[in-house]
């Protein structure tokens, strides 16, 4: 329900962090994706090569700041999830649901394959075997949207092969002795003269318990406390789902370039199970025994042509449609207990949702100017968005919501001398969105946004591959659907902690105007170290502001105020061959961060302002014995966090540290063994909320269990 700008945490030095991290423990290399250790072409950039969709050209990878994490990363730890394979990555940090980049929650871009993923597709949803690799982007770039104000991630998903393969893979995954996850994936691939296919079909299986324990309570000005309310939860979560993704890429005798792909997911979701409420002081009024249970189904059908034609020996035409259409239906009920002997009391809920979304995209390339590549390229696309919400007597609330946008921009990258590239673009992106919902009338709301980007590198010393990159660009976020409009639902015990989200029809875009400076050094003794300054300037920042109506916590986003935002990070990884010469297959990656973020509120109060601050450090540690087995450790940490996070609330936050590790082996080219230990530490997870109200403030203090996870993976080729 809670979405904050930033995760808060307490103020700490940063350069004794960065220090520590450079002299124990190393980091991802920075020139993963780059290399800079090869700075003596002066010609094409590197590693040209001509892909179906423009967004993969590699000729931006030497101006643009980004690293790549390959195939062989993602797969590492048997992740059964994207947002685990991403949470280990430098500047990346996640809360089991959506992902942060520099300390940017819910303000980072997602794509797949460079377009927005198909709809009711979140990363959660995307198995990692599906995944060729992972671009993760700090700076905007005109090719892809500029909703990017804490960057982009894209992901790649697998493409033509080059060999004929048949591999089958089992996943067991064992959280606590009543919890598990299974999956079981096929992936067969082959190829001929002019064309390729590949077939991906997973199946999965979910159970977890999830535990929480939670205290409610209300003091005065006085800091008095006034009542409390304690509760416990024991809820059963299954998902079970299926999902089927054929690919068939061709090409023609013409050098056409065609390329189908089909995405069908059928996903189960349950959840059930009793939540205890105890009065321990005052008279607050509750139910003692709420017994819940959801069911939850979504059907997902994506279908994405790719085409793509060599004009001429400098002018290539590429174009993308995709269309996607999603169906859920969700049934909740809530039966509460007033005592052992009484009669139970019913709450039903149903929502019918359908949504239907397309886009299209295309450019075209033109490198027939001398050192030049100029690109120019458009998108359009719509949302339909349909709700109907039933309430336990009948009543029933529906909407639609419609969103129509389209794109247009131009991109120049050239290099000015062996040691200086430069890139410049703009992207102007409008949107127009409608909701109507009955008996309320129809709203519109439309914006339009003009996105300047300058990006340059500095090649400092050809020799050891030091270079600097600098970039400016001006992005937005455009306020989501559930932002926009959401139906209000009846359900026991509502109070601060338990409140009910609304939509808030009247958002507009957040702007953000951002900077970003990095320096790279990548050495031929494989030693590769890096320093990134970024900077955000927010206005229209949205806040959730939580509010009674009628005796009724209620929650609802608004603009309000602005955000500056700082992130100095390090990132720097070596083989430890390097100090001592007997370890020669070990390699050390590490990287630190700090994020500052101050605020300033011009709704709830024009003089009100707040700073805040967190930290992270992360290392690993691989082992390569040869090349059938491999092993290593990941660790990551995250500081508490102990401050306000909208005008009317301040939140507080436990220390996260999770220790994983892993052991590969090959066997004979036929089987190979993926076992993982995550989480070795189970830390429970801790939050507090304190909400200011007209006599006092209202508080709520949350714990949740964290478990160790056993993970074993093997994979056969057929």
């Amino acid at each position: 329900m809670r979405r904050t700008f930033l995760q808060l945490f307490p103020s700490r030095p940063l350069f004794p962090l960065l220090s520590s991290c450079v002299i124990l423990v190393p980091t991802l290399s920075l020139a993963q994706e780059q290399n800079v250790s090869q700075p003596n072409k002066t010609e094409a950039p590197q590693g040209q090569t001509v892909e179906v969709k423009a967004s993969y050209d590699p000729r931006r990878d030497d101006t643009a700041s980004k690293f790549v994490v390959r195939r062989e990363e993602i797969i590492k730890f048997g992740d059964h999830s994207l947002l685990d394979v991403l949470s280990r990555q430098p500047g990346i940090t996640t809360d089991g649901k959506t992902i942060s980049l520099n300390g940017f929650g819910g303000y980072t871009k997602i794509l797949v394959d460079g377009l927005p993923p198909a709809a009711g597709r979140g990363l959660n949803d995307i198995d990692p075997n599906e995944v060729e690799r992972i671009e993760i982007m700090r700076a905007a770039v005109a090719e892809f949207s500029t909703q990017a104000i804490g960057g982009v991630i894209n992901i790649i998903l697998k493409r033509k092969t080059l060999e004929d393969s048949n591999k089958l893979s089992y996943r067991l995954s064992k959280f606590q002795p009543s919890d598990s996850s299974q999956n079981l994936s096929w992936n067969w691939q082959t190829k001929g003269d002019a064309y390729s296919y590949l077939q991906v079909v997973t199946a999965r299986a979910y159970d977890m318990y999830l535990h929480s324990q939670a205290s409610v309570f209300n003091v005065d000005a006085k800091n008095r406390e006034v009542d409390r309310v304690e509760t416990s939860g024991k809820v059963l979560a299954s998902v079970r789902s299926a999902l089927f993704m054929p690919r068939f890429d061709f090409k023609s005798d013409d050098g056409d370039t065609i390329s189908v792909r089909l995405t069908k997911i059928h996903e189960n979701q349950t959840i059930k199970g009793p939540e205890y409420w105890a009065v321990i002081r005052g008279t607050p009024k509750v139910v003692p025994q709420v017994d819940e249970k959801s069911d939850v189904r979504t059907s997902v059908d994506s279908r994405t042509v790719d085409w793509g034609r060599e004009i001429s020996k400098d002018f290539t035409l590429q174009s993308t449609f995709t269309q996607s259409t999603r169906s859920k239906r969700y049934a909740h009920q809530d039966v509460g207990w007033l005592s052992k002997i009484s009669a139970p009391i019913t709450m039903n809920s149903l929502t019918i949702d359908a949504t239907n979304s397309w886009i299209s995209n295309g450019s075209l390339t033109n490198a027939s100017v001398d050192r030049h590549l100029i690109k120019l390229g458009w998108e359009v696309g719509q949302d339909r968005n349909s709700s109907i919400f039933t309430n336990d007597d009948n009543s029933q609330n529906s909407a639609n919501v419609r969103t129509r946008n389209q794109a247009w921009y131009v991109q120049d990258e050239w290099k000015l001398s062996s040691n200086w590239s430069q890139y410049l673009g703009i992207r102007t992106e409008a949107f127009n969105t409608e909701v109507l919902e009955v008996g309320e009338g129809k709203v519109t709301n439309s914006s339009q946004t003009t996105s300047p980007i300058v990006q340059s590198l500095w090649r400092l010393n050809p020799e050891n591959g030091d270079q600097i990159r600098f970039a400016y660009a001006r992005t937005f976020k455009n306020p989501s659907v559930s932002d926009l409009y959401n139906p209000r639902v009846i359900r026991f015990n509502n109070n601060v902690a338990w409140t009910q989200f609304v939509g808030n029809a009247q958002l507009q875009p957040e702007l953000a105007h951002g900077f970003d400076l990095v320096f790279e050094h990548s050495g031929q003794n494989q030693l590769n170290y890096s320093a990134n300054l970024d900077t955000r300037n927010i206005g229209g920042l949205l806040n959730l502001q939580q509010f009674t109506q009628e005796g009724t916590w209620l929650a609802r986003q608004v603009n309000d105020g602005r955000a500056f935002k700082r992130t100095l990070g390090l990132e720097v990884s070596f083989p430890t061959s390097l100090f001592v010469e007997s370890l020669r297959r070990l390699q050390f990656k590490g990287s630190a961060q700090q994020t500052q973020a101050s605020y300033q509120s011009f709704v709830a109060d024009p003089t009100l302002r707040w700073t805040c601050q967190t930290y992270s450090m992360k290392w690993s540690l691989d082992y390569i014995g040869n090349d059938n087995l491999k092993m290593g450790a990941s660790d990551n940490f995250q500081s508490a966090s102990d401050c306000r996070s909208s005008p009317l609330e301040w939140l507080k936050t436990s220390a996260t540290h999770q220790l994983d590790t892993y052991v590969n082996w090959n066997i004979e080219k036929k089987l190979s063994i993926r076992f993982a230990v995550k989480n070795w530490l189970a830390k429970n997870s801790q939050s507090e909320s304190r909400v200011k109200t007209d006599t006092g403030y209202a508080i709520s203090r949350m714990s949740f269990p964290r478990y160790r996870q056993i993970s074993l993976q093997l994979e056969w080729n057929l």
